[in-house]
């Protein structure tokens, strides 16, 4: 017969293995600050084709960019923002639109327009304002659109702009910010007519 004689209060506990749920949990927090860092350097492009009933002949095979949400910073700094509009430039649209949020406050979407390299396009470049373009103060609103007109943009902030193809109007109904703006979605659709060719923008879904 063997005795043992055992003294538990000496005895270390067995090491826990971390748990699986801690790991996986460790790694959402991580992917989620990463990713934004990832998405601003790895550019890509989605492309579809939109087929519209009775369209008009002079409308067919347009090509349209849109771009949105570029939020020029520090981590996409003027060289991202060059390389952004080069590619832009290598699509050759008939038109481009521009979907606002140029940079994450009113300040630098001003600065993001009087830096901006010229956009190419065969009809004309649009664009809305985005809930970080329309940052106190106020006034930056004024300059941000003298701006965006100086760089070849036409701003749009519950007005239409339309496009002449032939004898066929393109229209583009461009709103103000859901939430920092005036948005008058019933005003920008009075300017137009029920029949018209109408391309609805604005910086938010909830719109």
């Amino acid at each position: 017969m063997i005795l043992a004689r055992y003294d538990f209060k000496h005895r270390r506990p067995p090491r826990r293995k971390p748990r699986l749920s801690r790991i996986l949990m460790l790694l959402c927090v991580l992917l989620a600050i990463a990713y934004p860092f990832f998405e601003a350097y790895h550019l890509t492009i989605d492309k579809h084709t939109v087929q519209v009933t009775n369209l008009p002949a002079n409308l067919k095979n347009l090509k349209i960019v849109f771009a949105s949400d570029i939020h020029e910073s520090a981590r996409y700094p003027q060289a991202m923002v060059d390389s952004l509009v080069r590619t832009i430039n290598s699509l050759n649209a008939d038109l481009v639109l521009l979907g606002g949020d140029y940079a994450d406050d009113s300040d630098g979407a001003v600065a993001f327009f009087h830096n901006l390299p010229r956009i190419q396009a065969r009809l004309g470049v649009f664009g809305v304002v985005g809930n970080h373009d329309r940052t106190v103060p106020e006034s930056n609103f004024g300059l941000l659109v003298k701006a965006m007109t100086n760089a070849g943009v036409v701003p749009l902030t519950n007005t239409v702009g339309k496009v002449k193809l032939g004898t066929t109007y393109l229209y583009i109904a461009g709103v103000d910010d859901y939430y920092n703006g005036f948005p008058d979605v019933a005003g920008v659709a009075s300017q137009v007519r029920k029949d018209d060719f109408v391309i609805f923008l604005g910086h938010t879904p909830d719109l």
